[in-house]
């Protein structure tokens, strides 16, 4: 063997052996990937083939349009069922309130172990034990004996009876009186809840939402047919650019404008029927309080009258709350109120001249351009009380020169029992 040919065996690897993993007696690196039972190549070529297959798919004509009037047919049945069954639950349940009203049912909170009347024993299981015989017909001589006057008596004397053991003791039971109760209808029930202003404006933002929904949902499964588009000149290219008959825009100028005034109006006529409701409305409260007697009198007595726009007020105020009356001051001064109506506008007219008009504020007289102040100037509730019979037609105010001529001008009218009321204020007198 030459040098060189045994250099080349000496040259491969370090004469180490082959390790165990990389001879062939190992079977796990033997296997392919077709023995692996979670490899399949087939599952990869059905999907393929299902990807190839699902872009050559094709409906045909009106199948989309019938599948989709199916739905709505079939939602539209659901609505309407499941109205029909609130319905007739609501309709149940009302039913059921009145008889546990009128005592023919028994309540949630109640357990009731009989169905029908005619199954209602002659004595309850309970009562069994009080009464005598088996015919329950009298009741136990222990339970009809009075025990006000008796004593109390030790446990030996009824350790040998044994024919009152099964009987239970009622000696030390207190019966109240029985309270009358009456049932209450739920409406009544019910406190009033005040909400705010802006409460009150998100529930009625919700209601509007609502309503709009139910129409959408509606138009939506073809119950309601779908509302015309609000035609403007601003979107009128817009609303027609797929309609194919716009050969003539000056014509469909022209019918845009008639519906643009048709809906304008009608917005007048729905605004002016609105106003015209509100005033009616408003007139026939003015007519039942004028309708109404009120009784309730009440007497103010003043200092000064000199403030020409509180005598403004005090008559404007007194015929728009329909009070019946007068106002008498002598000469810008001393004077009395007297007012007869019902209890809402004589409280209205008490907080009037006693709080809200400010007697001693300082004004400008316009003829003569001088500035008039009223510091002592005040107003104050006299005589308050319910008036059986008065004279007075309506409300008058009037200057007087003395207290004479006062004391005359309510003796004309027919209520002289007012003159005896003193002018002067306790503090001035």
């Amino acid at each position: 063997m030459s040098k060189k040919a045994e250099h080349k065996t000496k040259s491969k690897g370090l004469e180490t052996e082959l390790h165990p993993a990389l001879r062939s007696s190992n079977l796990n690196l033997l296997r392919s990937k077709r023995q692996n039972p979670y490899l399949d190549d087939s599952t990869n070529a059905v999907s393929r083939n299902k990807q190839h297959k699902g872009l050559f798919q094709f409906f045909a004509p009106g199948e989309v349009i019938k599948q989709a009037e199916q739905l709505r047919k079939q939602k539209a049945e659901e609505l309407e069922l499941q109205q029909k069954e609130s319905e007739r639950k609501a309709s149940e349940e009302k039913e059921r309130r009145l008889q546990i009203a009128a005592g023919e049912l028994p309540d949630d909170d109640e357990v009731c172990y009989i169905n029908e009347i005619s199954s209602t024993p002659i004595i309850e299981w309970w009562d069994k034990k009080y009464l005598k015989d088996a015919q329950y017909k009298e009741i136990h001589k222990k339970y009809s004996i009075s025990y006000e006057n008796i004593q109390d008596e030790s446990e030996d004397e009824y350790e040998d009876d044994d024919e009152e053991e099964d009987r239970p003791s009622i000696r030390f039971v207190k019966h109240p009186l029985p309270i009358k109760t009456t049932v209450l209808s739920s409406a009544s029930a019910v406190p009033k809840v005040y909400l705010t202003k802006m409460e009150q404006r998100k529930i009625r933002r919700n209601q509007r939402k609502i309503i709009r929904q139910e129409k959408e949902e509606k138009v939506r499964l073809g119950l309601e047919p779908k509302p015309t588009p609000k035609v403007k000149l601003s979107n009128m290219m817009h609303t027609f650019e797929n309609d194919n008959s716009l050969q003539d825009p000056t014509k469909w100028e022209q019918l845009v404008k008639q519906q643009v005034d048709a809906r304008n109006k009608k917005h007048l006529q729905m605004n002016e029927q609105r106003h015209q409701e509100a005033k009616a409305k408003k007139a026939a409260a003015q007519q039942t309080l004028k309708q109404q007697e009120g009784n309730v009198c009440r007497i103010y007595r003043f200092t000064t009258l000199q403030n020409p726009k509180i005598r403004y007020k005090i008559s404007v105020n007194a015929k728009q709350l329909h009070l019946k009356g007068c106002c008498l001051h002598i000469q810008e001064g001393l004077g009395i109120i007297i007012t007869i109506g019902t209890e809402k506008s004589s409280k209205f007219f008490q907080k009037l001249v006693t709080s809200r008009i400010q007697w001693t504020e300082t004004f400008t007289n316009k003829q003569t351009n001088e500035t008039i102040k009223c510091p002592n100037a005040k107003c104050e509730l006299v005589w308050e009380g319910i008036l059986g019979d008065h004279r007075f037609r309506g409300w008058f105010m009037k200057p007087c020169r003395d207290r004479q001529e006062l004391t005359d001008i309510l003796s004309k009218s027919g209520n002289e029992t007012f003159s005896h009321i003193p002018l002067k204020l306790p503090d001035e007198v």
